[in-house]
């Protein structure tokens, strides 16, 4: 896939566009771009010039969706860097699995270690740690050393972590005698320490399921498991800060409030279990530190639709000021510590410093970052061709034909076999290149592994880049996708649900089922499974999109 991000560099457009981007001329806008182009592009500029790059989009499904295909153009791995939701109540259950995310693309661009990186524009704006302290904070383990076992523990609880009998999920550790578990955002599997002594034995990666160590390491990295850290310090110095607050404010007027304060001033005294300590954000980080801080000094920024994301953010701004009123009005947070997020305008003042260029299918008449320069580049998304084999196979030899270099790219050696063999019968004289060593030559066509989700060509180029998903039925790759996505447990029935039962949704994660209603829509009167999220959050699912819902 490397080669392809190579052959941009034959593209004028393109070449001009690392030359300013070189020279510190920008920001820069490319027009012209579809989804797969702009990914591919991202993918080149931070292959072609070793430099980090930071990918803004508008919202969390676009970051998903682009990351797979950058990682898959870049051949690297690309953290993404989710929004979070804050936890004002004191919940029962708590997912922490975006914060782990966050954390985890935070550590990558504070320690230099993210070539790429991929967020949304609010994921940008939001309050976090500062990034020394989540660097002094992450506790580098290895084999043969001595970190003696009471040391270990303290440092699990200093930094978060539930103390479980099993882990199951990250932000948890479990000891067993001399055995401890762990499950650190930065890993993708939990860690085994096995001691001798005070001196950590062996280590190794356990597979969650069948609790078995997979594989043995030299090294691991223990990361905070949660933005908000509260140490014994922090505990300390956030109890004097409400105690003068309660001091300060007027009884009559603020009576919920100060309630809330001397019960959070119980938890934080007696160690207990904190889940809405984000009400307190502003206190444990004075400087108001967001993950645009975390980006390094030679990134390069790339904009994904500017004016989507600034619409956007307008919208998330107003929900924003309108979930901070309501928790003043029921006396939750203090109104100085009210302000979690930067406005939109504000990362933009930050991501001038960078070389920023602007992806974009159309130029537009306003860009809060105006462009020095406007990049046209000659780029096409192919369509696809509903499983026509027949059809297919005329367009690719009629591309080789037109003297075009054709790539096939499927998603494995073994569809990569076969594509071929299916090509070869219908007429397509296709060579095999797994790893896409070399592009085809004018007129050759190339199947090659790389399982991206459209096909795209640069016709100045003579280059035409064809995916699997083109040529084989979308519904039976979703239908296979489906079975495989998860070993909850499924639901067959409205009626397989108790009210207050957990569930998970799957966009919107775990809630509790809280029962049926019944809503006028267009007239008619239909079905919804109701779920109830942390605050006031609620979530109306049709009974028809049952599937998407698991136990």
């Amino acid at each position: 896939m490397l080669r392809l991000c190579e052959a941009l560099k034959e593209i004028t457009e393109f070449a001009e566009l690392l030359s300013r981007i070189q020279a510190g001329d920008s920001p820069i806008l490319i027009s012209g771009l579809s989804s797969i182009h702009k990914a591919h592009i991202s993918a080149a500029i931070h292959r072609l010039t070793g430099r980090p790059v930071v990918c803004v989009y508008a919202d969390e499904f676009d970051v998903r969706r682009m990351s797979k295909d950058v990682s898959r153009f870049s051949e690297r791995e690309v953290f993404v860097l989710p929004p979070r939701e804050y936890t004002m109540h004191n919940v029962d259950v708590l997912s922490r699995e975006f914060e782990h995310e966050r954390l985890s693309a935070l550590y990558a661009m504070a320690s230099g270690r993210a070539g790429v990186v991929a967020a949304s524009a609010s994921a940008l704006c939001q309050i976090t740690m500062p990034p020394e302290t989540l660097l002094s904070s992450a506790v580098f383990l290895k084999a043969g050393s001595e970190y003696p076992p009471d040391k270990l523990t303290s440092a699990f609880l200093e930094l978060g972590y539930t103390r479980t009998n099993l882990v199951e999920a990250q932000g948890q550790f479990a000891v067993r005698g001399g055995i401890f578990d762990f499950f650190s955002p930065y890993t993708q599997n939990p860690v085994r320490i096995e001691y001798f002594g005070d001196e950590i034995d062996s280590m190794g990666e356990f597979d969650l399921d069948t609790q078995r160590r997979i594989v043995n390491i030299k090294n691991t990295l223990l990361l905070p498991a949660s933005e908000t850290r509260v140490g014994q310090a922090e505990r300390e110095r956030l109890c004097a800060i409400l105690e003068e607050k309660i001091a300060r404010l007027d009884r009559k007027k603020n009576e919920e409030l100060i309630k809330t304060l001397k019960l959070d001033m119980e938890r934080l005294k007696t160690n207990t279990d904190f889940p809405a300590i984000d009400r307190y954000l502003r206190y444990l980080y004075p400087e108001f530190h967001t993950a645009a801080d975390y980006i390094p000094d030679n990134a390069i920024i790339l904009i994904d639709d500017y004016i989507r994301i600034s619409e956007g953010e307008k919208r998330e701004t107003a929900r924003r000021h309108e979930d901070t009123l309501r928790l003043i009005e029921q006396g939750i947070i203090i109104p100085d510590a009210a302000e979690l997020s930067r406005p939109f305008t504000e990362l933009e003042q930050n991501l001038r410093r960078f070389p920023v260029v602007l992806l974009e299918s159309f130029v537009r008449s306003a860009y809060g970052i105006p462009p020095r320069a406007i990049v046209s580049i000659l780029a096409k998304q192919l369509p696809g061709y509903a499983a026509n084999l027949e059809l297919a196979s005329s367009e690719i030899i009629s591309y080789a034909n037109d003297g075009m270099r054709v790539v096939v790219l499927a998603s494995s050696k073994n569809s990569a076999r076969g594509l071929a063999d299916i090509l070869k019968n219908h007429g397509v004289a296709a060579g095999l290149d797994y790893n896409l060593e070399k592009l085809p030559n004018p007129g050759e066509v190339i199947v090659s592994v790389g399982n991206i989700s459209a096909g795209f060509m640069y016709p100045s180029e003579n280059l035409a880049v064809i995916a699997e998903g083109q040529l084989v039925r979308a519904d039976a790759k979703r239908r296979t996708a489906r079975r495989d996505r998860t070993n909850r447990q499924k639901i067959s029935s409205y009626q397989d649900l108790s009210v207050g039962c957990l569930v998970v949704h799957e966009m919107h994660g775990i809630g509790r089922f809280a029962g049926i209603a019944k809503i006028v829509v267009e007239g008619a009167e239909k079905d919804y499974i109701k779920i109830i999220y942390a605050g006031t959050d609620v979530l109306y699912v049709p009974v028809t999109q049952l599937d998407m819902v698991s136990k």
